[in-house]
């Protein structure tokens, strides 16, 4: 029997640097409502659902057409980790499904096909888990570092860009990041570990255009924009 896909959208009402990040409107839509699109069109989450303590997030949600579990008001703090209502959540639905896929709302220049290729990479893979990353946009060699007198250090490579000889930017390694967009994992390692990263972890490449995560008020602005352009 194939296995069973539970897609988790955690969505708390507490955000601090973003106030009401969550159902702020994006596109001419609440930022949430591009998750629960792309998680109910997804051919490979069978099932789908927000975690969120706040009434206006669940009354959005639903009016999309998503499925809501109350989160505990406990599970819901500033300090309280997002890992127990991703827990709370998978333990509600009593080991119905074998894997879990964790989607961030921040990420709502994330396709379907995304979700669906990661899931689809990590079902044919023997991993524990798997993030989705993309590229650096700049290379992450090129970092400097600014001593106490004011004179700039290179912070990794000390032979990029203190040096004689010019280095092209496609002449440095390939290296990636977490987006943030994905995270799926067996449920047995969640329920155990209760992590993404396992050491035993895959990744799924996305590109740039489609990683950019909301963490700030421009962000919000630029994801706009680009949403905007497409419709």
């Amino acid at each position: 029997m194939a296995p069973r896909t539970l897609g988790v959208i955690p969505a708390r009402g507490g955000s601090q640097r973003v106030p009401d990040k969550n159902v702020r409107n994006v596109g001419g839509d609440p930022l949430v409502a591009y998750t629960i699109e792309q998680a109910t069109e997804s051919a490979e989450i069978d099932e789908a659902v927000v975690t969120t303590e706040s009434d206006e997030i669940k009354r959005v949600a639903e009016e999309y057409g998503g499925t809501v579990i109350d989160r505990p008001p406990e599970l819901a703090t500033d300090t309280a980790p997002v890992s127990d209502a991703i827990t709370h959540a998978v333990e509600s639905y009593g080991g119905e499904f074998d894997i879990l896929c964790m989607l961030q709302v921040t990420s709502p220049l994330r396709s379907t096909a995304d979700i669906d290729g990661a899931i689809r990479r990590f079902a044919k893979s023997d991993a524990e888990s798997l993030v989705s990353t993309t590229q650096y946009t700049q290379e992450p060699q090129l970092a400097l570092t600014e001593d106490d007198d004011g004179r700039l250090r290179e912070r990794y490579e000390p032979s990029v860009l203190f040096t004689d000889e010019y280095v092209r930017g496609q002449d440095l390694e390939d290296l990636q990041f977490p987006n943030g967009a994905m995270f799926v994992v067996d449920t047995d390692v969640w329920l155990e570990r209760e992590a993404f990263y396992t050491g035993d972890t895959i990744g799924y490449e996305m590109p740039p255009k489609r990683s950019l995560q909301i963490d700030e008020p421009w962000e919000l602005d630029v994801v706009d924009a680009i949403l905007h352009h497409q419709s």
